[in-house]
């Protein structure tokens, strides 16, 4: 019988400016007990007080934007008034999305550097900088072909269409012995901080 090795913990900060980049490292716990379902009561809930577990909020309405990406796993935009979304496919590609049309060359192909063999793994997370349209600037959150839960900072090329593979830097990386629970959503505050999660 072996025993798995302890996780070690091998987080780098690249020296080069970011701005404020704060890791926000989520654990992922669940708690089944105590989350069951009731059976949904009719009328509308007190005020102050809330809905019934189970009882209708609205109606939802699904629109397809466009189809035909491998293992889609998270879908935004730049904020630079181009009106493209940036879709993420789980195995390493970023493509982008414009009057419904699918690109024909990825904006970004990282899957060399990716492992996407587990079901949780993967590119997982993908934020523009604030100023994206003046300095081209965007971070990625992918599972590296280490198992790192890595974060790389990465920058535009002289075509808008495409990122620059070659700028791409790692910011970090957080050693994972497991395939699953790897969080990966990245996100800028109001103040421009960058928030990371990680499972």
């Amino acid at each position: 019988m072996s025993v798995p090795r302890r996780p070690t913990r091998r987080t780098r900060l690249a020296t080069a400016p970011v701005g404020r980049l704060v890791a926000l490292v989520v654990v992922a716990a669940s708690i089944a007990a105590g989350c069951s379902r009731s059976a949904p009561t009719s009328g509308p809930a007190a005020p102050g007080t809330q809905p019934p577990v189970g009882a209708p909020i609205g109606t939802l309405h699904t629109t397809t934007v466009a189809t035909g990406f491998e293992r889609p796993t998270f879908v935004t935009n730049a904020g630079d008034g181009s009106g493209r979304l940036f879709v993420l496919e789980k195995p390493g590609r970023i493509r982008i999305v414009a009057g419904g049309v699918v690109a024909p060359e990825p904006f970004l192909d990282m899957t060399a550097l990716v492992t996407s063999t587990g079901n949780e793994q993967g590119l997982l997370g993908l934020a523009f900088h604030p100023d994206f349209a003046r300095n081209g600037r965007f971070f990625v959150a992918y599972t590296a072909r280490n198992n790192d839960n890595t974060v790389a900072e990465y920058r535009v090329g002289n075509d808008p269409q495409r990122a620059d593979p070659a700028s791409g830097k790692v910011l970090f990386g957080v050693a994972d012995q497991y395939p699953n629970h790897n969080g990966g959503m990245l996100a800028f505050g109001p103040d421009g901080t960058l928030f990371i999660s990680m499972g």
